[in-house]
């Protein structure tokens, strides 16, 4: 009966441990759990406007005999000094960035995006050469030629889809750029009297200026990242294609990487 009674005195303290362990354990696991549900912030909505400052770098490609069609001598050879000689131009972009979004609960989103940025795309190139206007004729060209693109914008569509706090997205929509064209020189009109003997016979000088819109098309995509309920940061990458010109050049193709910073209002 005493070693009866022992055993049952045994197990009572046996089990008061046991339930007592593992109170404390499922007290520690709801801790953990409770400390991760605060910890885990739950994914924004990216609905609605924002605005926000954006900077990157902008780098150019452009056709330069363009600039010599313009200025009405066409040449059947010439030489080229300058920075624009390659026909490239690169320089930091900054602006402003203004849109909408439609957040939807699978995920998905659709937006609309513009954006205008002041360009530091700048360059010019001297050239000179000659043009066989006939056996006994020829035309020898020098100028110089410069191009300044100060503004750059474009409104967009976005199509994205967003991972918790992350939004990777696809834009395209129109491109529009303002710039300035400058083509000035001299052209001296040489007749050869005897075999390797040219003289000039007549000059002319001549300029061309001009400021205007260029439009075109843009498409690329990015990723952005929610640094809270309001603010949040991206990246993103535009190319641009220059279709429509008032300044009579070949318009260039534009390459736009960009980062920024969006206010959620």
């Amino acid at each position: 009966m005493g070693t009866f009674k022992n055993a049952c005195t045994v197990l009572v303290a046996g089990l008061t441990v046991t339930s007592g362990t593992a109170a404390q354990a499922g007290g520690v696991a709801g801790g953990v759990a409770g400390s991760m549900a605060k910890s885990a912030r739950p994914a924004p909505d990216w609905s609605g406007f924002y605005v926000g400052p954006q900077a990157g770098q902008a780098f150019s490609i452009i056709d330069k005999d363009a600039f010599v069609d313009a200025f009405e001598a066409p040449l059947d050879s010439y030489g080229c000094t300058g920075g624009l000689c390659d026909g490239k131009r690169d320089a930091a972009i900054g602006g402003l960035t203004v849109g909408y979004n439609w957040h939807y609960a699978d995920g998905s989103l659709i937006g609309v995006e513009a954006d205008v940025a002041y360009s530091g795309l700048d360059g010019a190139f001297d050239f000179d050469g000659t043009s066989a206007l006939s056996p006994v004729q020829r035309l020898l060209s020098s100028g110089h030629v410069r191009l300044h693109t100060p503004f750059i914008g474009t409104a967009r569509l976005r199509l994205g889809y967003a991972v918790g706090p992350l939004l990777p997205f696809v834009t395209a929509g129109l491109a529009v750029t303002y710039s300035s064209a400058e083509v000035s020189g001299d052209a001296t009109l040489e007749a050869q009297l005897a075999p390797g003997a040219w003289v000039p016979v007549g000059s002319q000088p001549a300029s061309y200026s001009e400021s205007a819109f260029t439009a075109g098309w843009t498409a690329g995509g990015g990723v952005e990242y929610a640094l809270s309920d309001e603010w949040s940061a991206k990246v993103d990458y535009l190319y641009v294609d220059l279709i429509t010109s008032d300044l009579g050049e070949e318009p260039p193709q534009l390459h736009l990487w960009r980062a920024g910073l969006n206010y959620r209002f």
